[in-house]
């Protein structure tokens, strides 16, 4: 068996295995947790989705491209709640409305990498407008709360997934690192199982401070 199907399988199962775990610990009353959860049912949804396409021989392209949509968007309006810039609610909209437009006249049918690479630095950037404006601030308390944990979770998710969907040219992904294992497998597994494990970290606490 290939080191390759594993780790796709294993990561098949973490997003089924938090989407569960965040459905059934998550307040959905709460406007973070729910937004967690959408984020973890469109992963979910997108998974099950690719699976029955891939039984009949269609092309995932269409399906991705419309779930890079949803993902990102849902993750900038996640981060819009905590952002203290005075505009950050129509930096999501305005996402939308980008990866709509490219979706229906520019990469059309093609795996929209620009919508991922393009919401993906704007997360990351503000990311890192929020965590240097509470430094200043000296706000020690913004990057010990839980909250900073579902904020950072996919970081590094963006960061690598840009890396690999940034290049115009897929075959550098895939150059073999040992056996069977391409650079594309050993980013994707290792930024999927760091995105996943943060998640379940902070529903994890959740359920802890809701206990105590």
């Amino acid at each position: 068996m290939s080191n390759l199907f594993i780790c796709t399988n294993s990561i098949r199962l973490l997003v089924f295995a938090t989407m569960a775990y965040g459905v059934l610990h998550l307040n959905s009353k709460n406007k973070i947790h729910r937004l967690v959860q959408l984020i973890l049912v469109v992963n979910c949804l997108t998974e099950v989705l690719s699976v029955i396409l891939s039984i009949y021989g269609i092309n995932l392209f269409l399906l991705y491209s419309i779930s890079f949509i949803f993902h990102q968007f849902l993750w900038l309006w996640l981060l819009s709640k905590f952002s203290s810039y005075r505009y950050s609610l129509v930096i999501p909209i305005l996402f939308l409305c980008f990866g709509l437009f490219n979706l229906f006249f520019w990469e059309g049918r093609n795996l929209n990498q620009k919508t991922f690479v393009f919401g993906a630095l704007i997360y990351i950037a503000l990311f890192i407008y929020e965590s240097f404006k509470n430094l200043s601030k000296e706000n020690l308390a913004f990057f010990s709360n839980n909250d900073y944990t579902i904020l950072f979770a996919p970081v590094y998710f963006f960061m690598g997934m840009s890396f690999t969907l940034g290049f115009g040219d897929f075959k550098l992904l895939d150059y073999l690192i040992y056996n069977d294992i391409t650079l594309y497998s050993l980013i994707n597994c290792f930024v999927n199982i760091v995105y996943y494990g943060l998640i379940d970290f902070y529903i994890y606490k959740e359920q802890k401070l809701k206990n105590a």
